[in-house]
């Protein structure tokens, strides 16, 4: 058979296609990856193995298991205080993300130029397709 990397370069639509498909490291625990993502990472057995193919989004994404990386031996301890931190940004930046959404499929201003005005019904067209209800 043909070469996993070999193949995700010429058919891959994600810019890892570029790269034979290889991504950065991920965790199996990582709510930042996608479900489906993580499931075909625990369904890999081996070193080599590969995931039948799995819905995300619009489009498909096979999982090839490079093997596992080792830990770099730091107590959670010594880093937990930086990793609350972290945390507390993403919460921070997610809740952002949410009321500017907030803000622009509510807010009603008046705009008199036609340029102005197409951009910015562009802008509320998107954000009201791409998020939940205003939260009151």
């Amino acid at each position: 058979g043909d070469r996993f990397e070999d193949i995700a370069a010429e058919i891959s639509t994600d810019i890892s296609g570029a790269r034979g498909g290889l991504i950065s490291p991920m965790s199996k625990f990582d709510p930042g990856v996608p479900a489906a993502v993580r499931e075909a990472l625990w369904s890999v057995p081996t070193v080599g193995a590969v995931s039948a193919p799995v819905l995300v989004g619009t489009g498909y994404v096979i999982v090839r298991y490079e093997g596992d990386v080792a830990g770099d031996g730091v107590p959670l301890s010594a880093v937990h205080e930086e990793a609350a931190r972290a945390v507390r940004i993403a919460q921070e930046r997610a809740r952002m993300d949410q009321l500017a959404q907030d803000l622009v499929r509510t807010a009603k201003p008046t705009i008199f130029d036609d340029a102005l005005a197409d951009g910015w019904n562009r802008v509320r067209m998107e954000a009201t397709r791409s998020g939940p209800p205003p939260q009151e």
